[in-house]
């Protein structure tokens, strides 16, 4: 039975500063609850959220609006046109289709060189202060560097790439943005329109170098992208990967800063830190809510749901589901399989989740190489951060 003591506001601010007892006491609970706070239906069981995602019971459609997220805000085209994550089949499925024969595992594992270059200098910028923030110095410039460089963006307009797409995600903080922020989100967003289009333009028709141009070339059947198709795409790659993969490093990093045995097992037998980091994104990935809306009357844990319902999966909660994982607030590298959520489940399973996982890999990798232990320097006190769509600490400054 439900008790009504467990009303679900992801906007507040004791949520947000740790949402992770609310998580224990809902899954208590139970698997589903109402939320007066958030008008929907919420979902905390791993069973039942895997159940949604994969089910064609629930669209996608208007779910980054439910979420709150560029409310008020000029996106230009990215706030217009629908992508990958607000598109239901068939639509998505011809997207997802002709956007994955360009987004191949091939062009993803040639990033690597590029992601051990940039950990490895910002190391060396650290070594000369004697200290490294994790987050401003690597988790946050690495995915960022990535992604434009698998763009073939130029180099020397990597600075103003980056600080459009940080600019655009400010319209995820949803009603916690602030005017300016918005306007600073609309205006990165119409930037980067502008930028990616006159990209394309410049291009010689049968260029194949970089990213850009194999979205342009992906067909099927003679079925390809239009030129809005394009930019939306490459927006949502580079929003999409670059914020939440800082996160997931951010995160595991803070996690390690509690646990030094847990850093010292990592270093003792490196072999572990692929399970480490997908124990990091079930434990602390940044995206702790999907949305999604029902299509029809369904019921869902026993609660039932109504044609148009819009339906909240706190996957940031199902990733500690008791009833899938042992010990689910204990961080361990020796669970096998990890069935954890981060990435999503079924058609919308996230795109870009083997590049994070390898900018997370290489930059857990090469910093315990070079750190022998991870020690916080006096003045850091990590803090959680963002809305729960991007949820990350905010400063991991060690000794080098």
């Amino acid at each position: 039975m439900i008790t009504e003591s467990v009303d679900f506001d992801a906007t507040s601010q004791d949520v947000r500063d740790d949402p992770f007892p609310i998580y224990a006491q809902m899954l208590a609970a139970g698997p589903v609850h109402r939320s007066e706070a958030m008008g929907s239906v919420v979902v905390v069981s791993h069973a039942v959220a895997r159940k949604v995602l994969t089910s064609q019971d629930f669209s996608a459609r208007h779910t980054v609006q439910q979420l709150g997220a560029g409310a008020g805000a000029d996106m230009g085209l990215f706030g217009r046109v629908s992508s990958l994550p607000t598109l239901d089949a068939p639509a998505h499925t011809r997207l997802r289709r002709l956007v994955s024969t360009a987004f191949t595992p091939a062009s993803v594992n040639g990033s690597r060189s590029l992601a051990e270059r940039v950990v490895a200098a910002a190391l060396d910028r650290a070594e000369e202060r004697g200290r490294l923030d994790i987050v401003a110095d690597i988790a946050a410039p690495l995915p960022s560097q990535v992604i434009a460089a698998l763009l073939g963006i130029q180099q020397e307009d990597w600075p103003r790439f980056s600080e459009w797409s940080d600019a655009l995600f400010l319209a995820f903080k949803g009603a916690a943005a602030t005017p300016e922020e918005l306007l600073a989100a609309g205006s990165g967003a119409r930037n980067l329109e502008d930028y990616l289009r006159a990209e394309i333009h410049r291009r010689p028709p049968d260029r194949d170098e970089d990213l850009i141009d194999r979205i342009r070339h992906a067909s099927d059947g003679g079925d390809a992208l239009t030129e809005d198709e394009i930019v939306t795409t490459c927006m949502i790659l580079l929003v999409g990967g670059n914020e939440t993969t800082t996160g997931l490093i951010a995160n595991g990093f803070s996690g390690l800063v509690d646990d030094s045995a847990a850093y010292a097992a990592l270093r003792a037998d490196p072999e572990l830190v692929p399970a480490a980091v997908e124990e990091f994104l079930r434990l602390w990935g940044p995206v702790h809510l999907i949305a999604r809306k029902a299509l029809r009357d369904v019921e869902l844990g026993g609660i039932p749901v109504r044609a148009g319902e819009p339906v909240l999966l706190v996957t940031g909660a199902a990733n500690r589901d008791p009833e899938i994982f042992d010990e689910p607030d204990r961080m361990r590298f020796d669970r096998g399989r990890n069935d954890h959520m981060a990435f999503g489940r079924g058609a919308h399973f996230c795109l870009g989740g083997p590049l994070a996982r390898l900018e997370a890999q290489v930059a857990f990798r090469t910093i315990l190489e070079r750190l022998p232990r991870l020690e916080l320097v006096d003045d850091c006190r990590p803090a959680w951060i963002g809305p729960l769509t991007a949820f990350r600490v905010d400063e991991v400054s060690v000794h080098v």
